[in-house]
């Protein structure tokens, strides 16, 4: 049986409590109330509570100079302005920033969709000016083609007047009598026939202003000649010239003798046409007559 002990309070033989060893031991080592408040009232004087930080934060407050609080304040609102300003300036360049690279997008794909409707442009002005070159084409080969047609039609159908033969009747001091007969192998008739034609002695041939002069000489011939093969005559007397020894050299056969001229006439479009004829007499009276047509002035139009 464990041993027991007599606990007495202040001196007092009274007995309080027995208790047995191992009981003892236990109250021994256990807190009692009165250390237990001392511990509490050490802790709360070691970790002073929030309400205490905020009295001794206060307090300090109080004791600093009001103008340096006021420097204190107004150097943390200007902290916090700049704070505030740096926030909404990188704010701002974000925002900026986005807008660019929205803004570059959209001009890319603007443009790329400027590059095909200038390419779709470019296409349909190709082929509008194919079309246009293709139509101008056929209509310039259609013109073509009509007016070849009806320069053939006309053509075709058109009068053409020419010498058909040229003689010499008499040659005599007074000139040559001459007969000219002029036929048309056209197929329609012409119209408005004007002669025009003169003499010159061999010598140095004709020359083209000689030819040309005759179109202000014309004669009071004008008379209508019908197509299909029809002619008609004309006798004149062609004087030789005011040289008495050349003329008798061109009777006698000596010299040789031109005759040249215009036919001017009209045909059934009422297109103004000529021919020109040359000859060269030579053989005169009493040799007899004799021409060949001359190297120069033998057309028409």
């Amino acid at each position: 049986m464990p041993d027991t002990y007599n606990t007495y309070d202040d001196g007092n033989d009274t007995p309080q409590t027995e208790y047995n060893s191992t009981t003892s031991l236990i109250s021994q080592n256990a807190p009692t109330d009165k250390q237990n408040a001392r511990n509490k009232s050490n802790n709360k004087s070691n970790n002073p509570s929030q309400n205490d930080k905020k009295k001794s934060l206060w307090q300090r407050w109080k004791r600093i100079d009001i103008s340096a609080r006021s420097q204190i304040i107004l150097a943390i609102l200007t902290f916090l302005t700049l704070v505030t300003y740096v926030i909404i300036s990188i704010h701002q360049s974000n925002l900026t920033r986005d807008a660019i690279a929205e803004s570059a997008i959209s001009n890319f794909y603007t443009k790329q969709s400027l590059l095909k409707t200038q390419k779709a442009i470019a296409l349909q002005e190709e082929s509008l000016k194919h079309s246009v070159k293709t139509d101008y084409d056929n209509g310039i080969l259609a013109i073509k083609d009509t007016l070849a047609s009806d320069r053939n039609t006309k053509m075709e159908l058109r009068a053409y007047l020419a010498i058909d033969s040229m003689k010499i009747r008499n040659i005599t001091i007074n000139g040559i009598e001459l007969i000219l007969k002029i036929m048309n192998t056209g197929k329609t008739p012409a119209y408005n026939i004007v002669l025009v034609f003169a003499g010159k002695p061999d010598g140095t041939g004709i020359y083209k202003k000689e030819m040309d002069e005759l179109i202000k000489h014309r004669s009071d011939t004008n008379a209508e000649m019908h197509g299909n093969g029809m002619s008609f005559t004309l006798e004149y007397t062609l004087h030789l010239g005011d040289n008495p020894i050349v003329n008798q050299q061109i009777i006698s056969g000596e010299k040789d003798f031109y005759i040249y001229g215009i036919i001017f006439y009209d045909d059934i479009f009422k297109i103004r046409h000529r021919t020109r004829f040359c000859y060269r007499f030579y053989n005169m009276p009493p040799l007899g007559c004799k021409y060949i047509t001359y190297k120069y002035y033998n057309d028409g139009d």
